[in-house]
């Protein structure tokens, strides 16, 4: 006679857990290793990179962009209208809060090889100014987004993928595809993205203002200044043109520094100074630029007893005007750009500054 085992109903259950445990392991390991070329479902907020750069919302300099509001309060008419924004890649945010809360930290999860679908359903679900949008909606854009992982990542950049459509949250991830891996953990990302780049662009700003600040807001006045009242002065010519030289270089490589790093010049119709800004900056670099030029081919300064020519009087008054344009129009301008930096902070120091600086030049004036 065979005796039947004993039950151990300790050591069963372990089994049994230890079996379940591995299954679900198992399971999971087989959800989470992306591979290029696999069909990926996930629900998250949609956010443009330009904004992700920034640190702050375009047209809501108070809220970080990555913090507990950022996509909550995302306006869709960033996504749609601003163009900075849409000419930027698109990515979907998910929650990173630490356990037990939600809505405190997001990351990075996927960028959009293609914004076009994400528009398209923006327009969808949204209300903007521009044409083709039927929806009601203004914030916090949602969707559950089916796509196809083109590349794993780096460390600086989320996995690309592919989109290829783009549903409601409440319809979800579908669930009739076998192949399709349903991402809906941020472990199951293979290179979730926690702060990197985000406000990259304040760095810029803050460079490109500092410079545009030393230069256009001092020392190219100050050497206006020194060439209206101060030609009495045995050096002021050589105090003049050190000042101006000194001074565009410093602007010219602040203006180089905006051009790479912004698109500013493109939002026209964005409902901020960003376009008035850039449009009156390139006008004042560029009379900046000409004056140099100016300078070298001016007619000869009269001798002793020499009557000035009809070119030199005409030299004169050109080259005086163009630099009392360009003074107003720097002023113009950094007024301008202190009031759209991404934080109110920044603002207020930049503004403290300017004002330190172009008091004194406006006493040396009068």
């Amino acid at each position: 006679m065979i005796a039947s085992p004993r039950f151990r109903p300790f050591h069963d259950l372990k089994s049994l857990l230890f079996t379940i445990g591995t299954m679900v392991m198992l399971n999971h390991s087989t959800t989470t290793a992306l591979k290029v070329g696999d069909t990926i479902c996930t629900v998250g907020y949609i956010m443009d990179y330009y904004c992700i750069q920034r640190g702050t919302l375009f047209d809501n300099q108070a809220v970080p962009t990555l913090g507990p509001d950022g996509p909550i309060v995302h306006s869709i008419h960033c996504l749609i209208d601003v163009p900075s924004c849409i000419s930027s890649p698109f990515e979907l945010l998910l929650d990173v809060s630490p356990e037990g809360e939600t809505n405190k930290e997001y990351g990075r999860a996927f960028r959009a090889e293609s914004n076009d679908l994400l528009v398209e359903y923006a327009k969808k679900v949204g209300s903007c100014t521009t044409d083709g949008c039927t929806g009601t909606q203004k914030a916090g854009l949602q969707a559950a987004v089916v796509a196809e992982v083109v590349n794993l990542g780096s460390t600086m950049t989320p996995p690309m993928i592919k989109v290829t459509n783009v549903l409601d949250t409440a319809v979800g991830c579908p669930m009739d595809n076998d192949t399709m891996k349903v991402i809906g953990d941020p472990g199951d990302v293979p290179q979730m993205i926690l702060g990197d780049g985000s406000g990259s662009l304040t760095r810029v700003y803050i460079v490109h203002g500092a410079l545009m600040l030393l230069s256009w807001g001092f020392l190219l006045p100050a050497g206006v200044i020194i060439g209206k009242n101060y030609k009495h002065r045995p050096a002021w010519f050589k105090i003049h043109r050190g000042n101006q030289i000194l001074g565009m270089i410093l602007a010219l490589i602040s203006f180089i520094i905006i051009l790479r790093n912004s698109t500013a010049l493109g939002n026209k119709g964005s409902g901020t100074l960003d376009y008035p800004h850039a449009v009156a900056g390139v006008i004042t670099m560029s009379i900046g630029l000409f004056q140099p030029i100016n300078a070298f081919l001016r007619p000869h300064v009269p001798e002793n007893g020499e009557s000035k020519s009809s070119k030199r009087i005409v030299w004169e008054i050109l080259h005086k005007l163009l630099g009392w344009v360009a003074v107003v129009l720097a002023i113009i301008t950094i007024g301008m750009g202190t009031t759209i930096l991404p934080t109110k902070t920044l603002q207020k120091n930049f503004q403290i500054v300017y004002g330190a600086l172009i008091g004194p030049l406006l006493i040396g004036l009068f």
